[in-house]
């Protein structure tokens, strides 16, 4: 039985990001603190608790949509084509 010859692996490159990778951590670390900054508030009335809760609702909402975006560009960006709205509540 003769030996195997090596399988060549092709030399992958890494894909080129719309969004810069040090850019989009930055956004994430950022978005990251204010969410452990609504979330470590020292809520001592019902009304603290309220404006706690809309705050995080719409940092909830903020995120979300930033996430979508940076997909949909991503994709886009890729050759994908693609309506997040469909996929995703």
């Amino acid at each position: 039985m003769m030996p195997r010859k090596p399988t060549q692996q092709k030399e992958t490159s890494q894909p080129q990001l719309v969004i810069p990778k040090q850019e989009a951590e930055k956004g994430l670390r950022t978005q990251i603190e204010r969410g452990c900054e609504i979330r470590q508030r020292d809520y001592k009335t019902a009304s603290d608790l309220q404006v706690g809760r809309q705050d995080k609702d719409k940092w909830t909402k903020y995120s979300e949509g930033a996430w979508k975006m940076g997909l949909v560009q991503e994709l886009r960006h890729a050759g994908i084509d693609i309506d997040l709205n469909k996929l995703l509540p």
